[in-house]
């Protein structure tokens, strides 16, 4: 074989694993979305992540709004994300680093928002990754099935985040999952979470007087 049929033969293989992918994603996606549960406003990535690049491609797909930091939620919650929380919207998503989730949910807490369902992206030594979920049962069983679903975990997560349920007190299911993907550089160095945030009661907002005020012009 010389090297022009090896260049088609490669170019051919891979037009046909992408359309695979893409079969398979809006397979899955055409799967999870019939039940949809959640009403969906934005999508949060972090841009120094392949893994959340993919993850919000997939949602913008479907029709979320993307929202992209450098690891910066301080900037994306003054301009975008506190204006949204304190109106009660649709839900939120993202893949971002545990730090960020970890800042985001105080700022958010205020204002009657709760994360209901997370998945965490823990690194092995060998570069594979485990994923450990916390959500509703039936939401557990849908990230898994994404996770599983052969289209890359970002991916299949990200089909997944419409089918989310709100759990119950008491509700919340534990599930770990290994994968042998191999994750990119830099999420072997910061754990990404990808989570699913909204108002804690019945859809509707709560905001603290704290809250209230800040919204006033006193911003936080």
């Amino acid at each position: 074989m010389n090297r022009r049929d090896f260049a088609y033969l490669s170019a051919s293989a891979t037009a046909v694993f992408a359309a695979a992918a893409t079969a398979a994603t809006g397979s899955l996606t055409s799967l999870l979305t019939a039940r949809r549960h959640l009403p969906l406003h934005a999508a949060l990535i972090d841009s120094r992540f392949p893994e959340s690049r993919r993850f919000g491609a997939a949602l913008a797909t479907l029709g979320a709004t993307l929202i992209t930091i450098n690891g910066d939620i301080l900037s994306a919650w003054r301009q975008t994300l506190r204006a949204h929380a304190s109106q009660g919207g649709a839900a939120l998503a993202g893949m971002t680093t545990y730090a960020t989730l970890t800042c985001l949910e105080q700022l958010a807490r205020d204002y009657g928002w709760r994360t209901i369902a997370r998945v965490e992206h823990v690194p092995n030594t060998n570069g594979t990754v485990n994923h450990y979920i916390s959500a509703h049962p039936d939401t557990v069983l849908d990230l898994s099935h994404g996770i599983r679903s052969g289209v890359g975990f970002s991916r299949g997560i990200a089909a997944a985040v419409l089918s989310v349920q709100r759990p119950q007190e008491g509700e919340r299911r534990i599930s770990q999952l290994a994968d042998p993907t191999l994750l990119s550089a830099a999420s072997r160095e910061q754990t990404l979470v990808s989570w699913v945030m909204s108002a804690a009661i019945n859809g509707h907002h709560q905001m603290t007087p704290d809250a209230a005020h800040r919204l006033q012009g006193n911003p936080s």
